[in-house]
């Protein structure tokens, strides 16, 4: 992405299987449906690093165009927006 966000923000996600494609997500409030879904890429941390554990990673395209970078904390099944391109 070419803006990575501070720190991840949680957003509710609807996926039609729980590896993807994602359909939509809800950010603050808005909802965006999504046309175009990438992924899953898997990243895990180091072993000897449990800071953020294993992720998948989205990259997804809204009805207006918008390019998120989107993941899914395995551990806990959280969702987060990391960033976007702008």
């Amino acid at each position: 992405p070419t803006h990575l966000f501070d720190r991840p923000v949680v957003i509710s996600v609807v996926a039609l299987a729980p590896d993807g494609p994602v359909c939509s997500f809800t950010h603050k409030g808005d909802h965006c449906t999504v046309t175009c879904s990438i992924g899953p890429e898997r990243i895990a941390t180091e072993r000897w690093r449990a800071s953020f554990g294993t992720r998948d990673y989205f990259k997804v395209q809204t009805e207006d165009g918008r390019w998120f970078w989107i993941c899914r904390a395995l551990g806990s099944n959280r969702w987060f927006l990391r960033g976007a391109w702008v």
